[in-house]
């Protein structure tokens, strides 16, 4: 494995958004997205992501 990002990163110009900085509403809206994707298995295991990658960029 490359001891590198294998990818150009680009953060964006503003700041990503934190729950320090968010409302309670804010953060409960993005666990129902969160658990939404969950239900409708746009998910994977943590596992063969990572394989995945790994095999991608090996």
């Amino acid at each position: 494995m490359k001891k590198y990002v294998p990818f150009h990163v680009v953060l964006p110009a503003e700041k990503p958004n934190d729950i320090t900085n968010m409302t309670a509403e804010e953060v409960n809206r993005e666990i129902e997205k969160g658990l939404s994707d969950y239900r409708e298995g746009k998910v994977k295991p943590m596992k063969e992501f990572l394989s995945d990658i790994s095999k991608e960029y090996e």
